[in-house]
């Protein structure tokens, strides 16, 4: 051999090039799941509607505007009075109650653009993710096409289009499940300090969205138990995982223990668990469908005789996932809301679609193509079986009107407080408060403080518990009216009558008295789910 020759170019190895094609095409799909995001939000006419399409919606959209404002206009202030001052203005700000996670991404976000547009395209980018991700996970226990399609199909899963069209944290929430999910299924295939650091990661991160991300603290242990790699448990390595959790999770938990603690149903042990496992009984399949519940059922039953089958790490993790998840709703008091089966949407039908492709290929015979094409089929039947799986328009109306009207027709005194007070419940006082707080004149001006019915006419905990009226009398309540410098009342009337707590009746008695002060000003027609009626508009009289 000739020592001066160069050395041959090599092409690379099939499997990176392999690699390298199947990150090409993981790619092209999460445009597709993009488009198909922005396509449900074009479909429902998000961008037409109010925020009021659930009660927590505006508080996490002013919230996203709150850091997003200290971090553009108020570093150097401590942060404390920064959010109280704002909290002051626009009592919608749910820092606390909800941990700080999806406020710090959305808060970046909305840098550049503080509107409301901005927070829908990010939720868009998140479901997109979200399905990428389900793809990959997917594309470890059946075709990686079938694993695509199926992630597309789970963009029409009911809870995922409805929460595409809301500024909420569930979609953020359980991209980041999937995320420490991938990770841990790297580390069951080799197990390293980077994986379980990711897993670490990833799942503080989740954490640090939603409380109930803590359901990973038994992912690892339930994927090992089902995986049956008992040795992991002994390997160092694997100890590093819960480090970032410790480092930046639980000192936030800990703070804010007194908060969350008020979102917390009271029930026993017991009692919750009882009442959770008839709701959640009945509310799953109208999360996916009763033949993928059956079919996840059917999966059950072949990974628990077939032992080389749920040992393969994409089906022991998406297992342990479904276990934990189950634990979670099962034994959390935190009260009873199908968004709590968001995180359980991938993995459940995940393993229904691979465990029914590998039936229908070992048992049936079906060529692959066909057995792909099946699984898809039966997927969107069960998903259309419950009436759900059709985006519906999001019809959320009036609120932002009234906010605008008011804003042109107002004429404050410079330096002189002025206040609004909204009458509704959360639903409809978040609408109010996220209107105002995003409008360009009234975000100019930061003159105008919102105020909160549910807040300053009566007294009760979060979840409405231990009602007690804060005024005697119609006098003592027009008094406090005239001492906060209110200006405008507004009176939902779209709230339903069996929703109105009894403030609504004593306002609506202080306005329309004779010597109030107070006169009807204008209405606007709303809307929301389910039912109309008119926002009053009560404004003080002016001077004889």
């Amino acid at each position: 051999m000739d020592p001066s020759a160069k050395p041959a170019v090599t092409d690379p190895s099939p499997d990176i090039a392999g690699r390298g094609r199947r990150r090409a095409v993981l790619l092209v799909w999460g445009l597709v799941y993009l488009l198909t995001a922005a396509s449900i939000q074009w479909g429902t006419q998000v961008s037409k509607s109010d925020l009021g399409g659930d009660p927590d919606e505006a508080a996490h959209a002013v919230t996203s505007l709150m850091v997003r404002d200290y971090l553009v206009d108020g570093l150097g202030q401590h942060p404390l009075k920064f959010a109280q001052d704002y909290y002051d203005r626009l009592p919608k700000v749910a820092l606390g109650h909800y941990p700080p996670g999806f406020y710090a991404l959305s808060g970046l976000w909305l840098g550049p653009a503080p509107s409301i547009s901005a927070l829908f395209y990010l939720q868009a980018l998140l479901l997109a993710g979200w399905a990428t991700l389900a793809a990959w996970l997917g594309s470890r226990i059946m075709p990686p096409l079938l694993a695509a399609v199926v992630a597309w199909m789970l963009c029409f899963a009911p809870p995922m289009h409805q929460l595409v069209g809301l500024i909420m944290s569930d979609i953020l929430l359980s991209g980041t499940c999937l995320a420490s999910a991938v990770a841990m299924v790297l580390f069951l295939e080799r197990p390293g300090r980077m994986s379980a650091l990711a897993f670490g990661i990833a799942a503080a991160f989740a954490i640090l969205v939603k409380g109930s991300g803590v359901m990973l603290a038994l992912l690892p242990p339930f994927a090992i138990l089902v995986a049956g790699q008992w040795r992991l448990l002994l390997r160092p390595v694997l100890w590093l995982a819960p480090l970032p959790v410790l480092l930046f999770a639980l000192p936030w938990q800990l703070f804010s223990y007194k908060f969350t603690q008020e979102g917390m149903s009271g029930l026993s042990f017991s009692g919750h668990f009882q009442a959770a496992l008839g709701y959640y009984a009945r509310v799953a399949p109208e999360t996916f469908g009763w033949p993928v519940i059956a079919g996840l059922a059917l999966a059950l039953f072949q990974a628990v005789g077939q032992r080389e089958r749920r040992r393969v790490p994409g089906a022991a993790v998406l297992w342990g996932m479904v276990f934990a998840g189950l634990v979670l709703v099962l034994t959390v008091p935190a009260g009873l809301s199908p968004r709590y089966l968001v995180p359980l949407v991938v993995p459940v039908a995940l393993l229904f679609a691979a465990g029914l492709y590998d039936l229908l290929g070992s048992a049936l015979r079906v060529r692959s193509g066909g057995a792909a094409t099946l699984v898809a089929l039966i997927l969107a039947g069960s998903l259309w079986s419950t009436g759900k799986a059709v985006p519906q328009t999001k019809q959320v109306h009036g609120y932002a009107d009234v906010v605008g009207r008011l804003t042109s027709t107002r004429s404050p005194v410079s330096g002189a407080p002025d206040a609004w007070m909204i009458c509704s419940d959360p639903r409809g006082e978040g609408a109010v408060i996220a209107a105002a707080a995003f409008h360009p004149q009234l975000r100019e001006t930061g003159d105008t403080h919102l105020k909160r019915a549910t807040k300053e006419l009566a007294a009760m905990d979060w979840l409405g518990r231990g009602y007690t009226p804060a005024f005697g009398d119609d006098q003592a309540l027009l008094e406090h009216l005239a001492k906060t410098h209110v200006s405008a009342v507004l009176v939902d009337e779209s709230v339903p009558e069996s929703a109105r707590m009894p403030f609504y009746t004593q306002l609506q008695a202080a306005m329309t008295r004779p010597d109030s002060g107070w006169e009807l000003a204008f209405s606007v027609p709303a809307e929301r789910p389910a039912s109309r009626g008119l926002i009053l508009v009560y404004q003080r009289s002016p001077a004889p």
